[in-house]
């Protein structure tokens, strides 16, 4: 058992020092400007850099090739997958809707956040949709890393791991909803992006990532 644990870990080491060498391959390469350039060109989308949604995108994708290992001790443990899988989702969504995630999206109406409690917002007077996600995504998160284990732990249980299976997919969803906050945005009377927005709408996107997590809690086992 020592030694399966001894070459997971090694493993993962390797991964994580191939997939370093691999982005700096890329940074001198510039791939990525000439995708960016290709995307322009062909799509019309001018995409932006933004070093947290680099972050989410590349914790995903370790977080999906860290699975992989794992996976010579037994193979239930794909379902950690779809914690990667969601991160890597919510971050290219993201990364391809620059014109929705940029400072052009900030509200115009200069506000003071303090009173609206957004972590780390306390002196901004104004945000864009890029900064709403910082307590959501929290809140995802942890209910897409609860969801993976349970997931993980029941997958020869047929009725359990099928109603896991379907919130697993209502936390896509709701990484949907963080993709798209100007639909979502569409719904309430004040901007989600003002004060008197906010206000409304960061307890309802905590608690609506939380839902799926609740509906496990109690459901009957």
């Amino acid at each position: 058992m020592m030694d399966i644990v001894y070459r997971i870990f090694i493993l993962w080491f390797i991964i994580l020092i191939g997939y370093i060498i691999f982005l700096k391959i890329i940074g001198k390469t510039n791939i990525i400007d000439k995708f960016k350039s290709y995307v322009s060109s062909h799509m019309g989308i001018e995409l932006k850099t933004q070093n947290n949604v680099n972050f989410i995108i590349h914790w995903g994708i370790y977080c999906i090739l860290c699975v992989i290992p794992m996976l010579v001790t037994a193979w239930e443990f794909v379902g950690l997958m779809s914690f990667g899988l969601c991160f890597l989702y919510v971050g290219l969504g993201i990364y391809f809707r620059p014109h929705i995630f940029s400072d052009e999206s900030v509200y115009d109406e200069p506000v003071n956040f303090g009173v609206a409690g957004i972590p780390g917002k306390k002196n901004m007077q104004c945000i864009g949709y890029l900064d709403l996600l910082s307590e959501p995504l929290m809140a995802l998160s942890l209910t897409a890393l609860i969801m993976a284990i349970q997931f993980m732990d029941n997958m020869t249980e047929f009725p359990y791991n099928l109603w896991l299976f379907i919130l697993v997919l209502f936390e896509f969803f709701n990484a949907s909803l963080l993709i798209f906050p100007e639909k979502v945005n569409e719904h309430f009377d004040y901007d989600i992006r003002s004060q008197k927005g906010y206000s409304v709408y960061g307890p309802i996107s905590i608690f609506w990532q939380l839902i799926p997590l609740i509906l496990w809690t109690f459901t009957p086992k």
